[in-house]
């Protein structure tokens, strides 16, 4: 896990040798369906998990354009989400605006933000 100034990004592994156990949370994705933690791997073995802090910072705006830039690189190698405090309906409207393709979640109301930084 790398902690940076703009918020956390995590590389999570699903494997039996993971260093830090880590809570499998109950995010909100968009149409405020209940999306596990654990799901977002699918059939990868690694997740990057990108903790962005809302529609509100602007460096974490910037960040999230230069993901999508290069989500499909980071795609053939692991899962990858962006979770924010926003809710559901405000992801969706400031990610379509901005044309990100990368899967969103909430953290409202999950001790997610606390707890990971």
């Amino acid at each position: 896990m790398v902690i940076g100034k703009w918020g956390v990004i995590a590389v999570i592994m699903k494997t039996k040798t993971a260093r830090e156990k880590v809570e499998d949370y109950e995010l909100i994705g968009w149409g405020n369906k209940k999306v596990r933690l654990s799901s977002l791997f699918g059939e990868k073995d690694e997740l990057f998990l990108i903790h962005n802090m809302g529609q509100g910072c602007p460096y974490c705006t910037m960040w999230a354009d230069g993901f999508d830039g290069v989500l499909p690189h980071l795609e053939d190698r692991a899962a990858f989400a962006v979770v924010s405090p926003d809710s559901p309906s405000v992801q969706q409207k400031f990610a379509t605006g901005r044309g990100w393709r990368f899967k969103m979640l909430s953290g409202k109301g999950t001790p997610f933000s606390m707890d990971l930084g």
